[in-house]
């Protein structure tokens, strides 16, 4: 499969910054804010070259449209891909209410039309310890789940924050959320709060500091900020509960001292920057693999949703392309790995030791096929064609369940519940930015279920799902069978030379002496066995025993699942059909973790288990002993 092109030097998936802070900026701030939002903002842009940025920003009063400016203006300034998306917590027109000046409201329709998309929040769901006593309460609810919104579906978080204890919902609660998870039960109680980076951007407030700064001298003006800023610094770290850097660190700009990062604290930069690091390498390459990128006509969204739909699918579309090429290769490379394997186990035999080969010549030989298997070996290892295989499959068949459930509007329920969610969840280390990617994903419009949506969702997954697993599990089935008869007979050859050497024991010791060539067929068919053990070997690594079994389950599935819409008629009931999508999407997300922890466990591994020498042990040794 192809993909689409996008901007040149830049791969589909976004890193993805929220922003939350004060609305009642001081003016005279307001410069020196911008700067230093523009420096984090580089920092991270210049640290993963290859992603595009996006910002979420409701668009509030003060630091949403502050950071909003920033982005657009450094788009034009730099050329580099970004995009603003605005999450509104409740329509537009009742939004505006908030903004009590018409420059105000002017402002935030101007930028309202430069966004790549806005779009409007569900009603929030009833919570324990959440009262609806009141329409202000109602009112503060929704901008605390539009809160919510940012920091889930963001990687950093922009806080242009004094340090103080806040109102519910906002800047300070925000920015816990951040750095501490959100409320288990807004989510599932024991599910690990997601790892993010707190940029935490001292601002003062109107109502907080003088309004005739303009005439201070600057010298108190400068060693009052300074002041200021150590004091914020100070509060937030007494109430976030996390990692602090400040001036230096990975996300650190040269000579500034201007804004301080924060990561929860059972994690690290370090591990953080490695998961965003794996995401910005996936970015390249795509960029590198540079083929004829056109969408199949059949992956093709209707007209009406193209554009939410664009991103989603050119990174699906990069991932199975992605994932096809390495298993490709690596495939090439296991052969290789085997048949080498098999060549060095000849010549250890001495099979070919006829006519015209001396033993230094099966020497040289057994030393060539050694070389190669463990060249091989080196070399996949050090691309990582298997790994890469298994997180680029990973990765694309989450976002297909992703981009399906996005057209079918579904993730904005009462649950709140997205594939990100429920899709590798558990798992812990660098693969993480699949979990990561898909989050970056979900950040979009949301897609009305009509007629020709429930068509395309229908013809393009429910059926082709229900064709592809069946096709597998035949194919894996024969696969299976194939391996199992080339294996027994290849362990049943090797039991005739056996025979025949025991029924040669009484006959003419000058027959073994003068039929050279009867004495090599049977020293090569002694090892034959050999050769069945590593067919078993090949077929244990693909593990086509549980893959057939599970793609038999998820067949079933699919095809109960079809039976089900097609029984429900033209016009389902949206409920009904939304529960079947969500059940469908679920299962096959945890089959894909499922079948990702399956292939983790039958790596590529060296068919000669040969010790690892490190020389600063045998220096430390060696050390030792002279000290004794």
């Amino acid at each position: 499969m192809t993909v689409q092109s996008n901007s040149a030097g830049y791969g589909p998936i976004p890193l993805v910054f929220g922003v939350t802070g004060h609305r009642d900026l001081i003016d005279y701030d307001i410069p020196e804010l911008k700067k230093t939002v523009k420096q984090v903002i580089q920092a991270v842009q210049s640290r993963y070259p290859h992603s595009p940025l996006r910002l979420l920003s409701p668009l509030a009063e003060g630091a949403d449209r502050l950071a909003a400016e920033v982005l657009l203006d450094l788009e034009e300034e730099l050329d580099f891909e970004a995009e603003l998306l605005v999450p509104l917590p409740m329509p537009a027109q009742e939004y505006e209410r908030d903004f009590a000046a018409s420059e105000s409201r002017r402002k935030f329709r101007e930028l309202l039309g430069r966004a790549t998309q806005a779009f409007e929040l569900p009603p929030a769901a009833d919570v324990p310890g959440s009262s609806n006593s009141s329409p202000r309460s109602t009112r503060e609810r929704q901008y605390e789940e539009v809160g919510i919104y940012v920091v889930r579906h963001s990687h950093f978080l922009l806080a242009l924050w004094d340090g103080e204890r806040g109102l519910p919902g906002g800047t300070d609660s925000i920015a816990r959320f951040r750095v501490e998870g959100i409320p288990p039960k807004r989510l599932h109680p024991l599910d690990v709060p997601d790892v993010g980076v707190l940029f935490h951007i001292p601002a003062r407030r109107r109502q907080n500091a003088p309004q005739t700064e303009e005439k201070t001298d600057q010298d108190q003006l400068l060693l009052a900020r300074r002041q200021f800023f150590a004091q914020a610094w100070e509060k937030a770290g007494t109430r976030l509960e996390g990692t602090w850097e400040r001036g230096t660190g990975i996300y650190a700009t040269s000579g500034t001292d201007l804004y301080a990062s924060c990561c929860p604290k059972d994690a690290s930069f370090e591990s953080f920057d490695r998961i965003i690091g794996r995401i910005d390498k996936f970015n390249q390459k795509t960029i590198e693999v540079n083929l004829d990128r056109a969408i199949r006509s059949s992956d093709r969204m209707p007209p009406a949703f193209d554009k939410p739909d664009k991103r989603i699918l050119q990174a699906y579309c990069s991932a199975d392309l992605l994932a096809v090429r390495s298993k490709a290769s690596y495939r090439r490379a296991l052969i290789s790995i085997y048949w080498t394997a098999a060549g060095t186990g000849l010549m250890s035999f001495g099979v070919l030791n006829v006519p015209g080969f001396r033993l230094t010549s099966l020497m040289v030989a057994y030393a060539l096929f050694f070389l190669a298997t463990v060249t091989v070996f080196q070399v996949q290892k050090k691309k990582g064609w298997f790994d890469r295989y298994l997180e680029y499959r990973a990765l694309a068949e989450g976002l297909r369940v992703q981009r399906f459930w996005q057209i079918a509007g579904l993730g904005r329920g009462d649950d709140r519940a997205e594939a990100f969610d429920m899709y590798l969840s558990k798992q812990v280390g660098e693969i993480g930015w699949i979990r990561e990617s898909l989050r970056a994903l979900s950040c979009r419009e949301r897609l009305s279920n009509n007629a020709e949506a429930r068509q395309f969702i229908n013809q393009n997954w429910v059926k082709e799902q229900v064709d592809f697993f069946s096709g597998a599990v035949e194919r894996d089935h024969l696969k299976r069978q194939r391996f199992n008869r080339i294996s027994s007979v290849l362990y049943g050859a090797g039991l005739v030379p056996l025979l025949l050497i025991r029924g040669l024991t009484f006959a003419s010791s000058t027959v073994l002496s003068t039929h050279k060539l009867f004495v090599m067929a049977l020293r090569s068919m002694l090892v034959l066995p050999a050769f069945g053990a590593l067919v078993s070997s090949y077929s244990r690594h693909l593990a086509l025993d549980e893959q057939e079994k599970t793609y038999r389950r998820m067949a079933r599935l699919f095809r109960l699942g079809k039976q089900k819409i097609e029984a429900s008629g033209a016009e389902p009931d949206r409920l009904y059909y939304e529960t079947i999508i969500r059940a469908l999407g679920s299962e096959a997300l945890r089959e894909n973790a499922d079948w990702l922890h399956l292939h983790s466990t039958h790596p590529v591994v060296s068919p000669y288990n040969i010790p690892k020498l490190s020389l600063p042990w045998w220096r430390k040794r060696k050390t030792d002993q002279e000290s004794i």
